[in-house]
């Protein structure tokens, strides 16, 4: 009976305890996610290994995509002024007082530079009924 729970406890238990601390370690931001586990047996417990190395990588990617996402948002940042800005509304309305009228849209023509209309067709009354 002895022999039975000592095998039970090196086969099963140990290796959940060790992943169980691997994860706490990633769960408090102390975890090394380029450590993975070893999964050398075809059990639950080598199913959880291979779990626990798939999803630290799949951590590793989304650490390294975050923080080549920061570095371009950061260098973007470099390059804006560092006083606040005034709002639109406001510019916007200052903009109408001091410019001409002009089209709404840039490449329309303006009512003065249009052609004129085409001339119109004269319609002609339909044919009376034969009969």
């Amino acid at each position: 009976m002895a022999a039975v729970s000592l095998l039970t406890t090196r086969l099963v238990v140990v290796p959940i305890r060790r992943i169980a601390a691997r994860m706490a370690q990633i769960a408090q931001g102390q975890g090394d996610l380029t450590a993975t586990l070893a999964a050398e047996s075809a059990d639950e417990v080598g199913d959880i290994a291979r779990a626990y190395n798939a999803m630290t990588a799949s951590l590793r990617e989304t650490v390294a995509a975050t923080a080549t996402t920061a570095g371009q948002v950061l260098a973007r940042l470099k390059h804006w002024p560092l006083q606040p800005r005034r709002s639109n509304a406001r510019r916007k309305h200052r903009a109408k007082r001091q410019r001409p009228w002009r089209p709404r849209w840039r490449n329309s023509p303006s009512a003065s530079t249009m052609p004129p209309p085409p001339p119109a067709i004269p319609r002609t009354p339909p044919a009376a009924p034969c009969g």
